[in-house]
């Protein structure tokens, strides 16, 4: 599902300067040296590949997505940063998938660039190669509905190295396995969103997110990447509260409420069964739309809301 926060903010504006300047102000969740070398890496990628030409940029971060916590954020900061270099260079706006294919992104998932450009709850399929967006559908949510963030962070979720070899080894899920996630979802799930059915769609999602953390629990160490999870699943269900769900790796995990009252209910919840570790909780709402794009210049002052 897309949400409105924790997102990037980018500005991005061309320069006559020698050599591209990247800064990130404030700091935000986010390494200030991975995003800096983020970026440069993605303009360094466009140039070579001549999808932009060398003119200098000045790209300052003003809001951050923390990396390897579940949140995608590598696939869409390095989404905005072309998009930006690419229109900024006088170019039509590209599609979001020759993107992510000029940039190596969309290895597994197509969720990450086609979320770029719609909103709602994204459901992919799995068919055909990861790049291709005609396997992913996106579901509108119900805008009432809220989703509490809970994230330790002294903790990462998987990645590089670690997250290549996993995928290396090429796991198979059980076919019953799979057969019951693709019903959870088709037959539950996205009737739930149609219906506005709060109580069904957070009960199978959470189940849903069960059966995928176990098939990779010999990866992560449990059914989800953080043990403490299991603490705050258990009190959640004592108060007859839905239970959490793993994004990617984690150790990110969300909680999904049906108003923002039901969500406050659940971040104090969560805080005292979090008791004295570093967890930050984070009430958001799901984003119905792709990413916002606005021109400065005055004879073309301007905002465009990707999908």
């Amino acid at each position: 599902m897309m949400i409105r926060h924790p997102g990037w903010h980018i500005v991005a504006e061309a320069t006559d300067d020698t050599g591209d300047v990247v800064s990130a102000e404030p700091p935000g969740d986010g390494d200030i040296g991975e995003i800096e070398a983020r970026i440069r890496e993605v303009l360094s990628t466009l140039r070579t590949q001549n999808f932009v030409s060398s003119r200098s940029l000045s790209v300052v971060v003003r809001s951050t997505i923390p990396f390897h916590c579940g949140f995608g954020a590598g696939t869409q900061l390095s989404l905005a940063t072309a998009m930006a270099a690419t229109l900024l260079d006088g170019r039509p706006r590209p599609d979001a998938t020759a993107l992510s294919v000029v940039l190596g992104r969309s290895q597994r998932s197509a969720i990450g660039t086609f979320g770029f450009e719609h909103g709602g709850c994204l459901i992919d399929d799995g068919e055909g190669v990861p790049s291709d967006r005609s396997r992913v559908c996106a579901v509108p949510v119900p805008d009432s509905w809220r989703l509490v963030i809970v994230r330790r962070t002294d903790r990462s979720g998987l990645h590089g190295s670690g997250e290549r070899a996993v995928f290396a080894q090429e796991l198979q899920m059980a076919p019953d396995d799979l057969n019951r996630m693709q019903c959870l979802i088709h037959d539950a799930v996205i009737p739930a969103l149609h219906e506005g059915d709060f109580g069904t769609f957070a009960a199978e999602l959470e189940r849903y997110g069960r059966i995928v953390g176990e098939f990779f629990a010999s990866a992560q160490g449990s059914c989800f990447s953080d043990p403490l999870v299991h603490d705050i699943a258990d009190a959640l269900h004592a108060r007859q509260l839905p239970g959490p769900v793993q994004s990617s790796w984690g150790p990110a995990v969300a909680v999904p409420a049906d108003s923002m009252e039901h969500a406050e209910e659940i971040v104090r919840v969560v805080q005292s069964a979090a008791g004295n570790n570093e967890v930050v909780t984070r009430i958001t709402e799901p984003l119905p739309h792709g990413a916002t794009i606005r021109s400065t210049a005055p004879e073309q002052c301007s905002y465009r809301t990707l999908g």
